[in-house]
């Protein structure tokens, strides 16, 4: 079956329109592979993939409970820095595990208090299914099956191997990992028509009750805590540039939302706890002609106004990220 130009566009903006509630991942995963480092995805037939990225974040004020914006002290820097050193290694044909392990610097000046403090974080392991048995990007559409996006199921294990807010620190500017196991459930879909791809995924995060008889190095009365659970969407859509090489170059701009529900405290709710977040996403991506090397340079901020954010930092986070693969 055959579609104009104008059938094929409207496809696109349909495809965008029904699945635009959703959250910003991973471009073109089933051609070129790639992604955050805690979260891989091998190309489409690829054996393994190694990727290692340095991320810096800067902490830019925060909003209240009601939502509201308010800036740091004057004086204020707060910031982190994590490396992160990931794999991924395909062990069926359409299943692949990763593996991430990162390490984490914190800066931090706050109302005259200066610190810097550095240590492991928390490791990440996983595996994907890949839903589709060829691959997905395609140079023009000449069927409904090309309109058909790679689709991903995904799971994660995260272990507390960082230091908590439970270990002996004297305060929170210390902290390199959450505390818990948490357990992760994801649906990934992303396509690429001819230049241009739409990545969309959702995640759902569960994580394991805990005893804690300290908090930052103070031991208290023991009590069973159980994070909140955290939903992640995501959306992006990018376009990407070919050059007489073949090597291209690849613009995204995406969209993201974090809510992270009550926490409980012997089974009972935390009322203070929980947070909401909105985030935008721009990002570069270069590719060798073969498409074995991507360098990845993304942004992901939060705009400083009222209702962007409830109980949360606003962040700006920069990485920069190198991916190779083995075919």
């Amino acid at each position: 079956m055959n579609f104009s130009k104008k059938n094929i566009t409207f496809a696109m903006i349909a495809f965008i329109a029904v699945m635009a509630g959703f959250f910003f991942p991973l471009s073109a995963a089933s051609c070129c592979g790639g992604g955050s480092s805690a979260s891989l995805v091998l190309p489409k037939f690829a054996r393994f993939l190694y990727d290692t990225s340095v991320a810096h974040e800067l902490y830019d004020g925060f909003w209240n409970s009601k939502g509201q914006y308010q800036k740091d002290p004057v004086g204020s820097d707060l910031r982190q820095m994590r490396i992160n050193m990931g794999a991924a290694y395909r062990v069926h044909d359409n299943i692949q595990t990763f593996l991430s392990i990162p390490y984490v610097v914190n800066i931090n000046q706050y109302t005259g208090l200066k610190n810097t403090t550095y240590g492991a974080g928390d490791i990440t392991l996983g595996l994907n299914i890949e839903l589709f048995n060829d691959i997905r990007c395609v140079y023009r559409v000449l069927s409904l099956d090309d309109l058909w996006p790679a689709i991903y199921l995904g799971a994660k294990v995260t272990v507390p191997t960082g230091i908590s807010p439970y270990d002996n620190i004297p305060n929170s500017f210390d902290i390199t990992g959450l505390g818990f196991y948490t357990f992760d459930f994801g649906l990934l879909l992303d396509k690429t028509i001819k230049s241009w791809n739409i990545s969309i995924a959702g995640n759902y995060s569960v994580g394991l009750q805990r005893p804690v008889n300290m908090e930052y190095g103070r031991y208290i009365e023991p009590y069973n805590i159980t994070p909140g659970d955290r939903l992640n969407l995501t959306a992006s859509t990018g376009y990407t540039f070919t050059f007489d090489s073949m090597d291209s170059l690849t613009f995204t701009f995406g969209y993201g939302y974090v809510k992270d529900y009550f926490s409980k405290i012997n089974g009972l709710e935390n009322q203070i706890s929980g947070f909401e977040k909105h985030n935008l996403l721009v990002g570069l991506a270069f590719a060798t002609a073969d498409q074995n090397n991507v360098i990845k340079l993304n942004n992901t901020f939060n705009l400083p106004l009222n209702g962007w954010g409830i109980n949360k930092p606003a962040t700006i986070t920069t990485i920069l990220e190198y991916s190779h693969v083995i075919r």
